[in-house]
């Protein structure tokens, strides 16, 4: 079994271990697809501490070629996604289906081995069954979609209320797509010109270049004067926390959202939080992927240029320290072909 270990920061070595065999419970994939997140990037550079060594790569496409005992839901050949992160399903808000407040989470790539490597074993119950006629280079943006809809789940948004969306990279862009289909009314604020561009592209009919235009004023003047009722702000984003706050109405919930791995310090103005009554709730991941997969099924969200390249593995050091020294900020997917 091989796999593209980070042994330290800025160095990814090739491992080979002998290969195993599941127990129970888990199942043995061949690792088809993964890709190179904005997570694994900045721990690759070292801004985010792990425990070396670590295989990176939070998400993977694969086939499962072996079923350990107990396994009853999966076989030999059925294509799976894993999801990113595990939950321990043991502690009070697992028990209680509220897997997103768990106590005790993994996530792959993170504080776990992730899957750029030919072969994993893993729990039976980190995989979700693929369907046919989703493509594989289409579900590795199922975590990016899951992230989504936990977001929207926890801003309680409904048909036809405007939702502010700041900082316009790969999730934001996802992000207001499943705005779209749940008939919201997504505005997407940033400074980078291309990609609000690429919002438009994909239907989002408002965006704000926040270094052209007044961004408060624009959404005040878009929403009537009531500002925006729901908020998402990217903290790894172009737009900081204490700016999103002021795009937010009277009463407002808003979001402060980032994957695990991504770590920033930012102010956060406690006076417009007390004196516009907002309600702010943190979110680090999404947990239902069957609802993604639906969206996927569906045709509901269009992926199709949100894919910087696909690399092989064997390109995973160039890549991962051209990616590094590079001034061009990190935006879209990179997919990685095992």
């Amino acid at each position: 079994m091989k796999s593209w270990k980070l042994t330290s920061q800025g160095s990814i070595e090739l491992i080979t271990t002998p290969s195993e065999t599941p127990g129970f419970g888990q199942v043995k994939i061949k690792v088809e697809k993964t890709s190179i997140s904005l997570p694994d990037l900045m721990i690759y550079m070292g801004k985010s501490k792990v425990d070396y060594p670590i295989t990176l790569g939070r998400n993977c496409v694969g086939m499962i070629i072996e079923t350990g005992p107990g396994v009853e839901d999966f076989k030999r050949g059925d294509k799976v996604y894993v999801c990113a992160k595990k939950y321990c399903g043991q502690c009070p808000a697992c028990k209680s289906g509220h897997y997103f407040l768990c106590d005790d989470f993994k996530t792959f790539g993170y504080n776990t081995d992730g899957f750029m490597r030919d072969f994993a074993i893993i729990d039976a119950s980190d995989c979700a069954l693929l369907p046919e006629r989703i493509d594989s280079n289409e579900a590795i943006f199922l975590d990016h979609i899951s992230l989504a809809t936990q977001v929207l789940t926890a801003l309680k948004i409904n048909k036809g209320e405007y939702v502010a969306i700041s900082g316009c990279g790969l999730p934001g862009l996802i992000l207001g797509e499943v705005a779209l289909y749940l008939q919201a009314i997504p505005i997407m604020i940033d400074t980078d010109s291309k990609m609000l561009s690429l919002a438009k592209r994909l239907g989002i009919y408002y965006t704000i270049n926040s270094t052209e235009t007044n961004p408060e004023e624009k959404i005040f003047h878009i929403t009537g004067g009531k500002m925006a009722k729901h908020s998402a702000v990217f903290t790894s984003g172009n737009i900081s926390v204490e700016q999103a706050l002021s795009f937010a109405g009277i009463g407002a919930r808003i979001a402060v959202v980032e994957r695990p791995g991504i770590v920033t310090k930012q102010k956060c103005g406690i006076d417009i939080i007390q004196n516009n009554c907002l309600s702010l709730f943190g979110v680090n991941g999404g947990t239902n992927i069957q609802i993604s997969i639906n969206m996927l099924v569906n045709r509901a969200i269009d992926l199709s240029t949100l894919s910087e390249m696909n690399v092989r593995i064997d390109e995973i050091p160039d890549i991962m320290k051209e990616l590094a020294e590079s001034t061009r900020k990190y935006h879209l997917q990179y997919i990685v072909d095992i």
